[in-house]
């Protein structure tokens, strides 16, 4: 057993005691705002208001920055069906264990568009897997995913129809790997990938039932590694998202251009504790495009660990 395996253990041993400790998330948030502001409080004060205003967004951490897809980090991600090829350095054996994390944040830059309450923002989400279990660790892949969005809520006016908000997206996705290659081997189409998008959402409520309906659109580009991608992904997805008291499922469903293709992704949270942003979490996916790299692979893969949103 490794270091970074006995960093894993001793975080799970962690969680487990912090699940056991009763406080509130909000309590938290209520005393790291009163530390902020008794900070600034504390400081010296200038005659000039703009300056003052400076210091204040400093000395408080003002930052708007807020949760876009689930945030998580799955130490124990196994696929079902073989290893993965050796897509990357020929020096590097790529396991069919490994650990997986997402990272996504959004910024809202507009939140009156108009002078109705329609929200555009700035997301920004990562994809990480991480081959820990091998002798020397290294990341297989990761896949960005920057987006301008733009969420417009219906309110009242289709509850007939359930419709609760409609999205605009644009959005680019790739591995960040360019025409960069370390093997003279492997030519750079078969390493890169990426895409750019437009696309629109649906979603609707029904109880306690959410389903969201989102379809995309290519945007051409100069020099495409990855032509054959709507064939495994097509052109949408339909997302059903379940709360049941403490309990959440959620099922992604994608259908590609051949009957074939397509895939299948499902999860589970429940809080670890008492506060809000710690769950434990589950994930299943089986099909096409897990990771841009073998997005013409199928895979069948299960991951557990924690998510730290919803």
């Amino acid at each position: 057993m490794n270091l970074f395996h006995l960093l894993l253990l001793a975080c799970t041993l962690l969680s487990t005691v912090i699940a056991d400790t009763e406080y509130q998330e909000s309590n938290i948030a209520s005393e790291h705002a009163k530390a902020h502001r008794n900070f600034y409080e504390s400081l010296d004060s200038v005659d000039n208001p703009e300056t003052e205003k400076t210091i204040r967004q400093f000395s408080e951490s003002q930052f708007n920055l807020g949760i876009y897809e689930t945030n998580y980090f799955l130490p124990f991600s196994h696929r079902n069906n073989g290893d993965y090829q050796n897509l990357t350095e020929s020096k590097y054996d790529p396991k069919s264990t490994e650990t997986e994390f997402q990272f996504s944040v959004r910024v809202d830059y507009i939140t009156m568009l108009f002078g109705h309450d329609v929200t555009c923002s700035f997301g920004y989400t990562q994809k990480s897997y991480w081959q820990t279990y091998v002798h020397r660790a290294y990341f297989r892949e990761n896949n960005y995913n920057p987006e301008l969005f733009m969420i417009m809520p219906t309110y009242h006016a289709l509850d007939r129809l359930h419709i609760k908000q409609f999205g605009l997206y644009l959005g680019h996705q790739s591995n960040g790997r360019g025409e960069l290659q370390s093997d003279a081997n492997l030519t750079a189409a078969k390493i890169e990938r990426s895409w750019n998008y437009l696309a629109g959402s649906v979603l609707f409520q029904t109880g306690a039932l959410f389903t969201e309906i989102k379809g995309w659109y290519r945007i051409p580009d100069n020099r495409d590694y990855n032509s054959d991608l709507l064939t495994y992904i097509g052109y949408g997805s339909v997302t059903f998202k379940y709360p049941y008291g403490k309990h959440l499922f959620s099922l992604k469903l994608r259908h590609g251009l051949n009957r074939r293709y397509g895939s299948m992704e499902a999860a589970y949270s429940y809080p670890l504790s008492s506060r809000d942003d710690l769950f434990y979490y589950v994930k299943y996916f089986s099909g096409y495009e897990e990771s841009l790299i073998d997005y013409d692979q199928y895979v069948n893969k299960i991951a557990v660990g924690f998510a730290f949103s919803r």
